[in-house]
């Protein structure tokens, strides 16, 4: 069933939260691309690092070089974005959603702090918020965020009781996704 879709299938604390069809663990890949940035060596040196401590479950060691990282690059919305991220997955919500919020107005990659920023406001259950904020993406957008954005409007419209428009907002979320993997796989092959 949809409510059952929305609320994900993992069991947190043996009970089930409105945030689980959201995987928290989940972020893109964030590989950095140092010299596109323009970053000082020291810093591409601590975001490597850090990508070593996240592919080995280290998640503070890797937050250490995150916040070193942001402390030599604070104005850089992408270094900022991927703090934000682990947070994140470190389970505090609330500073996850300020650095993700910083690294917009730091002219992050929206399909980077987006949907992460998604998921904290779900976690959080900033519903009303979330609705408000993110507006129904238009149809036939190209934005690479309105899946996620679509998807989480949908959890927030069940929460407040409009079933069929979150059913219809997890239906165009899912349209939305096949159509891109689709145009991926048209592009490698």
């Amino acid at each position: 069933s949809l409510e059952s879709h929305l609320r994900g299938e993992k069991p947190i604390g043996g009970a089930r939260a409105a945030t689980d069809g959201f995987d928290i663990s989940a972020s893109p890949e964030v590989s950095f691309d140092a010299s596109a940035s323009q970053l000082t060596p020291e810093v591409s040196k601590l975001l490597q690092d850090a990508d070593k401590a996240l592919n080995a479950g280290n998640i503070n060691l890797a937050l250490i070089q995150l916040k070193n990282a942001v402390r030599l690059a604070p104005n850089n919305g992408e270094v900022r974005g991927r703090l934000g991220i682990a947070v994140l997955r470190s389970g505090a919500a609330v500073a996850a959603e300020r650095e993700l919020r910083q690294a917009l107005s730091d002219k992050a990659p929206t399909d980077l702090v987006v949907p992460p920023l998604l998921r904290a406001m779900v976690q959080r259950s900033e519903f009303k918020e979330l609705l408000a904020q993110f507006p129904d993406p238009p149809q036939g957008t190209q934005d690479k965020a309105a899946p996620d954005v679509l998807k989480a409007r949908s959890l927030a419209l069940q929460a407040s009781g409009r079933t069929a428009d979150a059913r219809a907002a997890l239906d165009r979320s899912l349209s939305l996704r096949h159509d891109t993997a689709g145009r991926s796989e048209e592009h490698t092959s």
